[in-house]
């Protein structure tokens, strides 16, 4: 996997231009991220978008057509540390990328994606969280 080179700053603003449902602030960041969906088996490759405490949207050219709630694991490298965790599919955009919800099978895996976010935090200029 690929280290990080960036984070920019915090992004509340829905992307498709509707009503904002999230309910954690996600953080600009620039990462690589590798996705095994189980069920169509697919694989494929992005760039991380944005990241909060329950999700992230990774960045792909390719025409992914995935179902929503389809499982997925992602595996994916920031701040140079590695992150492995399950998702579910929330948000497709062929040729944009998908926006995935962390399923947290682990608890030490949601305190690694916590301690995550509080150090985008405290770099994130200019923020309301």
């Amino acid at each position: 996997m690929e280290s990080q080179t960036g984070i920019g700053n915090a992004s509340d603003t829905p992307s498709s231009g509707g009503k904002e449902r999230r309910r954690y602030h996600r953080y600009l960041c620039d990462g690589f991220a590798e996705v095994i969906v189980l069920h169509p088996e697919c694989l494929f490759r992005g760039e991380i978008r944005d990241v909060s405490q329950t999700g992230c949207f990774i960045v792909s050219r390719a025409r992914i057509r995935l179902a929503p709630s389809a499982e997925a694991e992602i595996r994916f490298r920031l701040n140079n540390r590695e992150f492995r965790t399950q998702a579910r599919v929330m948000n497709v955009r062929p040729g944009d990328g998908v926006g995935f919800r962390f399923v947290y099978s682990k608890a030490g895996i949601e305190a690694q994606v916590r301690g995550l976010i509080e150090y985008l935090n405290t770099k994130a200029p200019d923020q309301e969280a």
